[in-house]
């Protein structure tokens, strides 16, 4: 469970902060030279900054330098802590096996999710398009929501029979179609 919630955490804060991590700077210290060290990976954008240290040994706490790009208050992804950084190059100690995600603002995930029950009742056609899509519901749609297989929200629509996927890129897509607290996911072929 812990693992899935850190997995969750970390899948969130890429949807949240996507040009960070498509338009930002990366540094790498992740080779066989950083064994002994802890291995760090910095991500720097104005949307976001970003420190993962890792220690990887078996049975060793190293001295890990995070190298932050700047003071003051950092935040762990995974937990919420604050870290306050006085000084860039202040070394954290990382017990064996101990992963530490840092960004210089909070984060905030959703406290609770609210279920949506799955209905099987709808149909979304063609499975394969060069262009519109069309959804067949019993009651009138809430909404529609197309989604990249990166998880990027690339068209929504609301109370739409059909959607217009002619302007996307070839590939393949997920059709979110919700009304009444109940909703269908559906695969398309872009072609």
């Amino acid at each position: 469970k812990a693992a899935a919630d850190a997995s969750a955490k970390i899948i969130s804060l890429r949807k949240m902060y996507p040009t960070a991590f498509t338009a930002g700077t990366f540094s790498l210290q992740i080779g066989l030279n950083y064994w002994s060290a802890g291995r760090r990976i910095a991500l720097t954008h104005a949307d976001l900054n970003l420190i993962v240290l890792g220690n990887f040994t078996s049975s060793t706490t190293v001295s890990a330098n995070p190298n932050f790009p700047k003071t003051g208050s950092w935040y762990n992804l995974l937990t919420g802590e604050i870290f306050y950084v006085g000084y860039t190059t202040t070394p954290i100690n990382l017990k064996a096996g101990e992963v530490l995600i840092l960004t210089d603002r909070p984060v905030n995930f959703l406290s609770s999710v609210v279920p949506i029950k799955e209905n099987n009742n709808f149909k979304v056609y063609p499975s394969t398009t060069q262009g519109k899509v069309f959804i067949s519901t019993p009651t009138s749609l809430n909404s529609v929501n197309v989604y990249n297989l990166q998880g990027t929200k690339v068209m929504s629509g609301i109370n739409k029979a059909e959607i217009d996927m002619s302007h996307l890129t070839n590939g393949m897509y997920l059709v979110e179609v919700i009304y009444n607290e109940t909703r269908s996911t559906n695969k398309i072929s872009k072609q």
